[in-house]
């Protein structure tokens, strides 16, 4: 049985997102085939699931370059789509194959793909770290994982055949101000392209590339279709109603009560916690970030942890009670406690701690 392939060119990123949102929930409500979505954006700056939009990008800088801005339904961090890079989306029903039930094991699993997509190409590439795929120590390919929905896993990825750097360093809000080149070494030294690393081949040779791995790892075809009517009812429903909507690009709103937050780097990536205090209790809280979670499991941890006393034990207690300790991929019980209590203590706003190494 062949599973399917589904390709466009430069689209709308509120169309892309909906297209992959809609091949996984067709794959779970109506047990259909794996598919593989390849194609590309016109220019769009994405945020993960669990972001802050108005943080992380610089909007006015985005209308003025004519760049769109959405969110995915998927974590991780902030990535800038082009013309030049492919993205990638891969949903698949569970009684398909069998997967890692881990979002490790399937960061693994399909990092191992990408890097079989590049090795004919002369490219020795590796998963490291919570989700890149590097070169040689340089970035080519960042990763995301979404569990949402049951019976079904779904991957993203955007692969680099080029990159506007200048662009990037306009319109996502990094920490450039201080570098006098705004960043541009900086960040030259830590991602790289196809065409850097020599390989000169076009968009369609990359998605043959990318679709021979998928072939030969699954060892199942896969054959190029059209969308089903089922699905492009799904897509036309999630532009309409998500994806061309503020409710949603802007989802991660701040508590509007007078509130605190705190941030940590940990291997999870940025977790910020929000937190408003009334009488020594968690009023109102809201955990966003780039890291990666069920978004059940993170709306199940909010909850319990509101009118929670301020008492690192007691915290801990309640976490673990509704086992949400690991309800966050790579970031430790002991460092979520300790960012809930210096938001609630009221730290300076703009610092980012690291964690502890056993974080």
């Amino acid at each position: 049985m062949s599973w399917r392939l589904i390709t466009h060119e430069n689209v709308s990123a509120a169309y892309g997102l909906a297209v992959d949102e809609g091949l996984v929930a067709a794959a779970h409500t109506l047990g259909s085939l794996a598919a593989l979505h390849l194609y590309t954006y016109r220019s769009a700056v994405i945020v993960g699931r669990y972001q802050n939009l108005q943080s992380a990008v610089r909007i006015a800088n985005c209308e003025v370059r004519g760049v769109e801005f959405n969110r995915r339904h998927s974590g991780g961090g902030t990535v800038l789509m082009t013309p030049c890079q492919l993205a990638i989306a891969f949903a698949i029903p569970d009684w398909q194959a069998k997967l890692p039930t881990t979002i490790r094991g399937l960061f693994h699993l399909f990092g191992k793909i990408l890097a079989d997509a590049l090795r004919p190409l002369g490219l020795n590439a590796e998963f490291v770290g919570k989700n890149d795929l590097q070169i040689n120590g340089k970035k080519i390919a960042g990763l995301a994982i979404s569990q949402d929905e049951d019976h079904a896993a779904f991957f993203h990825a955007s692969l680099l055949l080029d990159l506007d750097l200048s662009l990037m360093l306009d319109v996502l809000n990094l920490p450039t101000q201080n570098l006098p080149d705004r960043g541009i070494s900086c960040f030259s030294e830590r991602i790289t392209t196809l065409r850097q690393e020599g390989v000169a081949l076009n968009m369609g040779e990359l998605q043959q590339a990318v679709v021979s791995a998928f072939e030969q790892h699954f060892r199942v075809p896969v054959e190029q279709t059209p969308l089903t009517s089922h699905e492009q009812t799904l897509v036309r429903r999630l532009m309409d109603d998500k994806y061309t909507q503020d409710s949603w690009i802007f989802a991660t709103r701040l508590p509007r009560k007078r509130h605190y937050h705190a941030e940590c780097m940990t291997p999870g990536g940025i977790l910020q916690v929000h937190v408003s205090v009334t009488g020594g209790t968690i009023e109102n809280i809201l955990i966003t970030g780039n890291y990666f979670s069920r978004t059940r499991d993170l709306c199940r941890l909010e909850s319990v942890l509101r009118w929670s006393p301020l008492d690192a034990s007691m915290l801990r207690r309640t976490i673990r009670h509704y086992g949400l300790d690991a309800s966050i991929y790579r970031i430790k019980l002991d460092t979520l406690v300790d960012t809930i209590l210096r938001a609630a203590n009221h730290p300076p706003s703009a610092a980012i701690r690291p964690a502890s190494p056993n974080a």
